[in-house]
């Protein structure tokens, strides 16, 4: 006699991944999880300014290539 196989099989995980992708919250969801995800390993080359370092030459800067945010009035970056 063959022996019986518990747990799930490979066509009922296929099954659920079928359906979970027709759904658009849990495409949105899972969207936003993987840009959260690249955010957090990019955040060095997003902000690569230290957020306590003062540079008072730099204070009260608008938006520019190097702050993308401006600076605040000690010449700290807004986005770091």
């Amino acid at each position: 006699m063959a022996e019986e196989r518990k747990g799930t099989t490979g066509g009922e995980w296929a099954l659920g991944l079928r359906s979970a992708m027709r759904n658009r919250l849990v495409l949105s969801g899972a969207a936003i999880v993987l840009l959260l995800v690249v955010l957090a390993i990019f955040a060095d080359v997003i902000a690569p300014y230290d957020p306590t370092e003062m540079l008072v030459m730099d204070a009260l800067k608008g938006p520019s290539g190097a702050h993308w945010f401006g600076t605040d009035r000690y010449g700290r970056d807004v986005l770091s």
